[in-house]
């Protein structure tokens, strides 16, 4: 499915490591994954916090990346895209931060038998910007478009 060498390749794609963004484990069949925003030198701005855009970017890509390999599991080839990303920022982040993406078994469940029924679906959720402490940084709303190609 998802090869090894896929999951070493996405990791170090120029435009995460420019932005700080580092990619956890997959787990639960690909709809589990942890994404990590790093300060560093290159993405930090004026005030020595994070850019919003790296926080953006760290929210964006995932989730459809997430749905296409779940749903592909499930025997559906679907296109999946990202329509929509709307962040509210909460607090600046100074260190290290993580969105925690999950899709649980009804999400799947539900976006399987809409693109079973009228071949497209548009999935909304919400994730938050947080440290090990617990403490939120900014709010994400992501919304996912789903077009089925095939079925197995």
């Amino acid at each position: 499915m998802f090869s090894f060498i896929q999951s070493i390749l996405i990791r170090f794609y120029p435009l995460f490591i420019l932005n700080g963004i580092c990619l956890g484990m997959w787990r639960n069949q690909y709809r589990n994954l942890r994404v990590y925003i790093i300060k560093h030198p290159i993405n930090f701005n004026g005030a020595f916090t994070v850019f919003g855009g790296s926080i953006a970017s760290a929210a964006d890509p995932f989730l459809p990346l997430m749905f296409y390999l779940a749903l592909k599991e499930k025997g559906i080839t679907a296109t999946v895209l990202t329509k929509s990303v709307s962040v509210k920022f909460i607090k600046p982040v100074k260190s290290i931060a993580y969105f925690d993406f999950v899709i649980s078994e009804e999400e799947l469940a539900e976006a399987k038998k809409h693109l079973i029924i009228s071949g497209k679906y548009i999935a909304t959720h919400n994730v938050y910007c947080t440290n090990s402490k617990g403490d939120a940084f900014a709010y994400a709303t992501i919304q996912s478009y789903m077009k089925v190609k095939s079925f197995a």
